[in-house]
C-alpha cells in the first residue's frame, strides 16, 4: 500500500551492514554455515546455483562480495532466482536451506535491527493502519517481519534484505505463507497504491457525505477502487487477505482487537465536511470582516491537514492514506478543487 522509499546512502549502509554481519557473526552467521563442509558439498550437489552464486569459482571458499550481492537481490533477481530453483517442497531440503539462510538467528543480531533501522518503516506498509513494531523482545522494541516470498516455500531467499518487509503483526499473521510469486500484492520496495488506487466511502441510506455531517446515517461503508489495471489483481489479493476494509468497517471475524475503526471514521468525516461545508457557506454569505476571518481560519485548518496528510506523509501517520482520500472525496463533493 505504502512505499518504502530507500536512497542511495541508504543501499550503501545496508550493505556495509551486511558485510559487517558476516564478519561479525562467526559461529553462528551465513558465512559461518558455507563454510562448513557438510553445507558447501549439500549446496555443490543438490543446490548448484546457489553454490555459483555464494562461492568463489577458484578457491571453493564462501565469496564475501558474492554473498552481499545475492543478500541484495532486487526483486526482478529475487523472481530469476525463483523461476530457476523453484519452490521447496521436500521437507527435509527446506530445513535444510532454513538452516543456512538462518533467519531466526539473524533476526537476534545487530545487523538485522541496523538494516530495519536504515529502511526507517515505523507504520505498515501493507494496511497502514498501525505501527511495525512490539515490545516483546530482550533488547527492546522490535519491528514484526514479513518475508515477502514466504520462506517455507522460499527458504534460500530467508535473509535477502528486499523479501524482507518490516509490517504490523495482523497483516503478518495474515499473509502468513501466501505464495507473492503465484500471487503477488503489491510489492512495498517498488508499488505503492498511490493516487490511482483509493479508498472511498460508500453510503447506502443517503447520496452525499454530507449526510454524515446531519447525522442522516450511520452506514457507512470503506470500499477500495484501483484505477490501474495493471495492479488491480494485486489490491483486491491484498485486500482479501489482509483484511483491509474487512478491518476499517469492523466487519472482521478474525476478531481483530487492536481498535475499532468505524466511529473513528464517521468522526472524521463529520470534521472534514464541517469544514468544506463552512468554507462554502461562507463563501456565498455576504462579505464581511466577521466572515472573511472564519474562512480564513477553515482556510488555515484544511491547508494544515493536506499538508499533515499529503503522499510523502503516508508512512508516517496511521490511517494517513486512508484519511487523504476521504478528505478528497469530501473535497469533491463540495467542488472545491
Amino acid at each position: 500500500m505504502i512505499k518504502i522509499n530507500l536512497n542511495e546512502e541508504a543501499i550503501k549502509n545496508i550493505t556495509e551492514f551486511l558485510e559487517k554481519d558476516l564478519r561479525s557473526a562467526r559461529t553462528k552467521g551465513l558465512m559461518c554455515r558455507l563454510k562448513d563442509e557438510k553445507n558447501y558439498t549439500y549446496l555443490q550437489t543438490l543446490y548448484p546455483y546457489l553454490y555459483k552464486k555464494l562461492y568463489d569459482d577458484k578457491s571453493g571458499k564462501p565469496d564475501e562480495q558474492k554473498i552481499v550481492q545475492y543478500l541484495m537481490l532486487s526483486r526482478k533477481e529475487l523472481m530469476d532466482v525463483i523461476q530457476i530453483l523453484g519452490p521447496v517442497t521436500n521437507n527435509d531440503c527446506s530445513q535444510r536451506l532454513r538452516e543456512i539462510f538462518d533467519y531466526e538467528g539473524f533476526s537476534n543480531r545487530q545487523g538485522l535491527r541496523n538494516i530495519l533501522r536504515e529502511l526507517g518503516v515505523r507504520i505498515c506498509p501493507y494496511c497502514n493502519r498501525i505501527s511495525v513494531y512490539t515490545e516483546k523482545y530482550s533488547h527492546g522494541i522490535k519491528s514484526n517481519v514479513d518475508h515477502y516470498y514466504p520462506r517455507a516455500i522460499y527458504p534460500y531467499l530467508s535473509l535477502s534484505v528486499f523479501n524482507l518487509v518490516p509490517c504490523c503483526s495482523y497483516c503478518n499473521s495474515h499473509k502468513n505463507d501466501l505464495d507473492c510469486y503465484k500471487e503477488p500484492i503489491i510489492y512495498p520496495y517498488e508499488e505503492e497504491f498511490g493516487t490511482d488506487t483509493f479508498f472511498y466511502i460508500r453510503l447506502k441510506d443517503c447520496g452525499s457525505l454530507f449526510g454524515v455531517l446531519e447525522d442522516k446515517t450511520k452506514d457507512i461503508k470503506v470500499a477500495i477502487k484501483c484505477l490501474n489495471d495493471e495492479k488491480r489483481q494485486k489490491v483486491m489479493q491484498q485486500d482479501s487477505r489482509l483484511r483491509l476494509c474487512a478491518v476499517l468497517n469492523d466487519d472482521d471475524s478474525d476478531g481483530y482487537k487492536e481498535s475499532s475503526y468505524r466511529g473513528d471514521i464517521q468522526k472524521f468525516i463529520k470534521n472534514q465536511s464541517f469544514l468544506y461545508a463552512g468554507r462554502l457557506k461562507l463563501t456565498m454569505a455576504t462579505a464581511d470582516s466577521e466572515n472573511d476571518v472564519f474562512k480564513t481560519f477553515i482556510g488555515e485548518c484544511i491547508e494544515r491537514f493536506e499538508q499533515n496528510y499529503e503522499q510523502s506523509e503516508w508512512g508516517n501517520r496511521e490511517l494517513a492514506k486512508l484519511y487523504h482520500d476521504i478528505a478528497k472525496q469530501i473535497k469533491e463533493e463540495y467542488n472545491e478543487d
